[in-house]
């Protein structure tokens, strides 16, 4: 899993701008039901994904909404699994 997430990243940010906006509106609307997900470690791998592309997609699209709603969210979604 995290090998192929690392390839997809890495293709998402060689595709530029707006396809970064998307795979952020995607992680966003994912990480709505992150509290479904069966386990602890699996909760953890999402969230590590998520924290992982808010930091490599900052420098391409941090002014964009759904940047910083993905950034907001994560740090809701991560502080409920503390």
């Amino acid at each position: 899993k995290k090998r192929r997430y690392s390839q997809t990243l890495g293709r998402s940010l060689k595709a530029g701008k707006k396809a970064l906006v998307i795979k952020a509106a995607d992680i966003l609307d994912n990480s709505y039901y992150y509290y479904l997900a069966p386990g602890k470690q699996l909760h953890h791998f999402l969230l590590e994904k998520m924290k992982d592309f808010i930091e490599k997609a900052a420098p391409f699209i941090r002014n964009e909404i759904v940047w910083k709603d993905l950034n907001k969210q994560y740090h809701r979604v991560s502080k409920l699994n503390s």
